[in-house]
């Protein structure tokens, strides 16, 4: 039994059509092509971004009328408890719980002036200055 050669391969000169085939996309062409789809993305961002812009205020504007719904009832419940506080006959009750009476004369009292303050003297300039008068 005689060993058979082992076969090494042969690197073969490709032809024409075979490089003109696997240059079809190039890095050149591959370029053109992520900077179209990156002006695509931009124009699509751009064309967005107003819309956003809406929906976030249409959010806002949908947030302060609620807001305001809540504060407008909050208002009328302290309205109307104010109204029940200045009640002249709460406020006679509640007098009497507290211990106190009416009177049926009023007497004032006043406090005597306060003392005179002396002035204080002026200096010799202020007093020959004629804008001090």
């Amino acid at each position: 039994m005689v060993a058979k050669p082992i076969e090494t391969p042969v690197a073969v000169p490709v032809t024409g059509q075979r490089r003109a085939r696997k240059e079809k996309y190039t890095r050149s062409t591959l370029k053109r092509a992520l900077i179209l789809g990156g002006i695509v993305a931009v124009g699509v961002v751009i064309r967005m971004v107003p819309y956003v812009g809406l929906i976030n205020e249409g959010y806002r504007q949908i947030k302060t009328r609620q807001d305001i719904r809540q504060l407008s009832r909050d208002n009328e419940l302290l309205r109307t408890e104010l109204a029940q506080l200045r009640n002249p006959q709460r406020l006679t009750a509640w007098a009497e719980n507290a211990g106190m009476v009416s009177r049926q004369s009023v007497e004032f009292y006043s406090l005597p002036p306060a003392p005179h303050k002396p002035q204080r003297p002026r200096s010799l300039l202020a007093r020959l200055s004629p804008f001090s008068r």
